[in-house]
């Protein structure tokens, strides 16, 4: 892919977007999004695409349909060429692991060996009403396996690696047409079942039923009853047994010329079974809804209530699957020859060198964890009929024996740090990239935060394994960040083009707008070889300040201010006493100074005299910024600009009420605000706009203004757009305050 285009119209939380992203000479492409703007939005509507679901894109408040547009070089963009890999979730598991265990000369056989089970799956879930798969906390598990491996007494947690172990017996009583669910539900059995009251009456019953069989002989009480003989029935019919006047002989002097015969028969025994007092008392326990199910059932095969007995209910669940697998013994068989001819061929392969055991060496090798992982069921995994099952083996100095336990276990006891559990779900990333890496597919990967809640070593480590990715010209890559650390330190590694590194705004008619970042080195050294700049001039102010606190203060205008340098500065954040005597001719001073060590390189920035004073340049500077004033140097001034009027304002409703402003040593902006609500210079109900407006302004200007070398995120997450708003509403608080007071 040489160029993607991008337009998306309310998708999610994007309420417009239009971009083209040029992977020419550069396949990847780093995007910078302050928290809440566009990263989760652009990576779901992503994931719709590749899950072929694009008409589930829309946005979900106002309940808008989306307009989604995505080309690789003028073309529509395939699902299966998109790859999306999301911050975390905490229940991904890669769905490719068969594939990267085998290779392509059994994945065929294997296939037909996983669908032939999986028909068979369904038939079993039919016939039990027991459901395939269950959903636990938002992840689907097995559900009927487990049950049929536990009630079959197998030895492998595994239907198809028991396949030799499962004998179908068709001497055996059977109850085909009898659903598990109606009558062995865990809750039927626990509170119904295993009650003494049903228990106590079975007994009864019993010795009824066996009466009533000494009364028809051919019945044999566990043996031969009324399902069996049903069963013989419908044989007899399919077959045509009575024609010719043939007819049945059964024990006891009965003979049946008919079909009917037998059929009205068998309803004579089951009523006369079902009219029993003993029955009636059975039936009694069951009339709650719990039971409901169970007593139809035992209405038309009272023949099983033996097998409801404690000591016999296990047998039962034995008979009821044999039963099912008695009508699927040709699918069984098909089943059999061909996972024994699977086995076989397997047993050929070699895998010394397996994809998945690359790139669970591709993890191991990279990321810090206190664990080492191995495949548990390594048979059942390499047939691919079941997940691999990790195993985690935690070792300890001064102990001899390694504690291996499970994934289930692992979250269980809750003992993984929230980084390594989004280890073990890079891991499983992995192993799906290094599926599409197999098969040499072109893919476009959507990046979100992968690096979230990682300590820098394991950050380092994934920023090396998307750099080998990168290295792959199949591969095009789009990373997505909301660390600007991250984002700077991932676009430096990869040695993305300049033109490729973006930041996310938004444009004051809500539309998100990808421009180039201009910051990815260190900014202060432009600002510094360019002071003639008004706006490097005064946004060096903040930044030579933090110079002073972390350095010397040589106190330069000790003499003129009756104060040291920093506190001149800081004179520049916070309104004092000084601060409207302080000129370009001042700070120049101090420039010289701190920056260049005597050497006299300051002049006046353009358009300024050197007696001017700063508040006044900052004034005329902040009110030239517009809204595509995006740079750094454009939100400091701004952020100045803001303090300080809102200070000023402040003082002044102090000093109107012929009061004297007593400066604090810290945390001015705070203590003003908390004092005009503290000694009611503005009315809590009246004036609740414009103490909306100070608290924005304490808010926001500390982290704009206390700027160093190492961390400037706060200033590009806030939006200039945002500022100037801001801005505007402090110059006008005085005019709010009086309309306030006025009506």
């Amino acid at each position: 892919m040489k160029k993607l285009t991008i337009s998306f119209q309310n998708c999610f939380g994007i309420n417009k977007l239009d971009c083209e992203m040029d992977f020419s000479r550069c396949n990847a492409c780093t995007i910078y999004a302050r928290n809440g703007m566009m990263k989760t939005s652009f990576s779901n509507t992503f994931q719709c695409v590749q899950d072929g679901k694009e008409h589930d894109i829309r946005d979900k408040i106002f309940d808008l349909p989306a307009v989604v547009d995505i080309k690789a070089d003028g073309n529509e963009i395939s699902p299966q060429d998109v790859f999306v890999i999301k911050s975390f979730e905490s229940y991904y598991e890669s769905k490719n692991l068969a594939a990267l265990l085998v290779n392509s000369s059994v994945k065929a056989m294997i296939t037909d060996l996983l669908n032939l089970q999986k028909d068979i799956f369904a038939a079993l879930s039919k016939k039990s009403g027991i459901k395939i798969e269950k959903t636990v906390g938002g992840r689907k598990i097995p559900d009927m396996e487990p049950i049929l491996i536990r009630d079959l007494q197998l030895k492998h947690e595994s239907f198809l690696l028991s396949l030799d172990h499962i004998q179908i017996d068709e001497q055996q009583p059977y109850f085909g047409d009898i659903k598990y669910n109606d009558v062995l539900d865990e809750d039927v059995v626990s509170k119904v079942i295993l009650s003494d009251e049903f228990q106590a009456n079975i007994d009864q019953f019993l010795q009824k039923a066996e009466e009533i069989c000494k009364k028809n002989p051919f019945l044999s009480m566990g043996k031969l009853m009324i399902p069996g003989l049903s069963k013989i029935s419908t044989e007899l019919k399919k077959q045509n047994f009575f024609v010719n006047d043939n007819q049945l002989q059964l024990t006891g002097g009965v003979s049946i010329s008919s079909t009917a015969a037998l059929e009205d028969t068998l309803k004579q025994i089951t009523k006369e079974l079902n009219a029993t007092d003993e029955f009636k008392r059975l039936a009694k326990v069951l009339s709650d809804a719990r039971g409901m199910a169970l007593r139809r059932v035992l209405e038309s095969h009272a023949e099983i209530i033996p097998y409801l007995a404690k000591n016999r209910l296990d047998e039962f669940k034995i008979l009821l699957w044999n039963s099912y697998l008695i009508d699927l013994k040709d699918e069984f068989q098909a089943l059999k020859n061909l996972y024994n001819s699977v086995k076989k061929k397997l047993s050929e392969e070699k895998f010394e060198q397996t994809p998945w055991e690359k790139a669970l060496a591709i993890f191991n090798s990279r990321f810090s964890v206190p664990f080492t992982m191995e495949i548990a069921n390594k048979e059942s995994a390499v047939l691919g009929e079941s997940l691999p099952r990790v195993e985690f083996r935690f070792e300890k100095k001064g102990v001899d024996n390694d504690v291996v336990m499970n994934r289930s276990k692992l979250e269980q006891l809750e003992i993984l740090s929230q980084g390594e559990k989004r280890a073990l779900y890079l891991l499983n990333i992995i192993f799906d990239i290094e599926q599409r890496q197999m098969l040499g597919q072109d893919t476009l990967y959507i990046i979100d935060d992968i690096a979230d809640s990682f300590d820098y070593k394991n950050k380092y480590a994934i920023i090396e394994y998307l750099f080998d990715l990168k290295q792959n010209s199949q591969n095009n890559l789009i990373i997505l960040s909301h660390n600007f650390d991250f984002y700077r330190t991932v676009s430096s590694r990869l040695g993305v083009l300049r033109k490729n590194r973006l930041i996310a705004e938004n444009t004051n008619d809500d539309t998100i707008r990808l421009r180039q970042e201009t910051y990815q080195k260190v900014f202060f050294k432009v600002w510094r070889e360019k002071l003639d700049n008004p706006k490097y001039y005064l946004a060096m102010i903040p930044f030579v300040r933090n110079f002073i606190e972390y350095g010397y203060d040589y106190s330069v205008l000790q003499t003129k201010f009756d104060c040291n340098d920093f506190n001149v500065l800081t004179s520049l954040l916070h309104l004092k006493a000084i601060t409207e005597q302080i000129t370009i001719e001042d700070i120049s001073q101090l420039y010289n100074k701190y920056l260049f060590g005597d050497e006299n390189n300051v002049s006046n920035p353009n358009d300024y005299q050197a007696r001017q004073s700063i508040v006044e340049c900052l004034n005329e500077e902040a009110g030239k910024i517009e809204q595509n004033s995006v740079s750094l140097e454009n939100k400091i001034i701004l952020s100045m600009a803001i303090r300080l009027s809102a200070e000023d304002f402040m003082i002044g409703m102090i000093q109107s009420k012929g009061n004297k402003f007593e400066e604090p040593d810290s945390n001015q902006t705070r203590y003003l605000i908390t004092k005009m609500k503290k000694d009611n210079y503005l009315d809590s109900k009246r004036d609740a706009d414009i103490f909306r407006i100070l608290d924005a302004v304490n808010i926001v200007t500390p982290e704009q203004i206390h700027v160093n070398s190492f961390m400037y995120e706060p200033l590009v997450d806030m939006d200039i757009i945002e500022l100037l708003e801001l801005y505007n509403q402090v110059k006008n608080l005085n005019a709010l305050w009086a309309r306030n007071h006025c009506e």
